[in-house]
């Protein structure tokens, strides 16, 4: 099941001041290409699976994939990255489709890719 929401959200921004001695380090965005799933657990409770695009500071393979399960009420049930995985959108893009398509779980995201 795909969800669809047909609504746009407000970005919320500020700007944060931070020491010169701050460096960032691993720097990693997040983008705005997402997948959803919706599935019920055998106690019938809905859970859902999002997985999100990310973009690190690399030049050969900048795109992973960042995965999130909730429950019912929102709250984040389980969660799994990996960065630095894929050299085009395209290719990352297709993978977090089938994913969808096999209803992978992000607690076994990092053994299936």
């Amino acid at each position: 099941m795909f969800y669809d929401s047909g609504e746009l959200f407000d970005i919320i921004s500020r700007e944060i001041n931070l020491p010169q001695s701050c460096k960032a380090k691993n720097c990693i965005a997040e983008g705005f290409l997402r997948y959803i799933y919706e599935f019920t657990t055998p106690n019938n409770k809905k859970m859902t699976v999002e997985y999100t695009l990310t973009v690190s500071d690399d030049d050969y393979s900048p795109y992973g994939i960042k995965a999130v399960m909730r429950d019912a009420d929102n709250r984040i049930v389980d969660h799994g990255e990996i960065h630095r995985r894929y050299a085009t959108l395209s290719e990352c893009s297709m993978r977090m489709l089938m994913m969808v398509h096999e209803t992978i779980l992000p607690c076994t995201l990092d053994y299936v890719m």
